[in-house]
């Protein structure tokens, strides 16, 4: 079930929520400790559950003289019964994958935030999110919270479009991303 709403305080401001909770049946099983692609995706089985999740979020956006957009949002994930390689398993062991991971739990939590202009020859968007990733593992780390393979702590992106020509237009766009240092 899902659910989202938003209030507008005038045409130029609106404040939005939104609440949902997921159930996945299809794990993502990343190997921590090395830089390969090495990741898999494994199905639910009867000894590896489902993925339990849900999610808050909470935003507000502003729109000046219908060209221009700001918006901040923050969210919050809790997850239940996410996987990882049990302590000292690992990739090409011979045993059943089951018996080699274990389920834990996770969090994700951040802020958004994000500019836009929308109309004139030279349009296009600024984004920024600072966000954190964990898991939590009974018999990984002495049972203690540690940063996901995937926490990606900040998230800059940039887009610029500009219309030279009504039939020639020039687009540029630029990442910039912290977390995994091997891509």
């Amino acid at each position: 079930p899902r659910i989202s709403g938003r209030y507008l305080f005038d045409k130029n401001l609106a404040l939005k929520a939104s609440f949902a909770t997921m159930r996945q049946y299809v794990h993502l099983l990343a190997y921590e400790g090395v830089g390969l692609p090495t990741d898999l995706w494994l199905p639910t089985t009867k000894k590896v559950k489902p993925q339990d999740s849900w999610q808050a979020a909470l935003g507000i956006a502003k729109t000046f003289k219908s060209a221009y957009e700001i918006s901040a949002e923050v969210y919050y994930k809790e997850m239940k019964n996410v996987i990882a390689y049990k302590d000292g398993s690992g990739l090409f062991e011979l045993t059943d994958w089951q018996d080699r991971v274990t389920q834990g739990n996770g969090d994700s939590y951040g802020l958004d935030l994000f500019v836009q202009k929308k109309q004139g020859r030279v349009a296009g968007w600024i984004g920024y999110t600072l966000s954190w990733s964990n898991r939590q593992f009974d018999d990984l780390n002495f049972g203690k919270e540690f940063p996901y393979r995937y926490d990606r702590r900040h998230d800059f992106s940039a887009v610029v479009n500009f219309e030279w020509t009504k039939s020639i237009s020039l687009s540029s766009a630029w990442v910039y991303g912290t977390g995994n240092a091997v891509t």
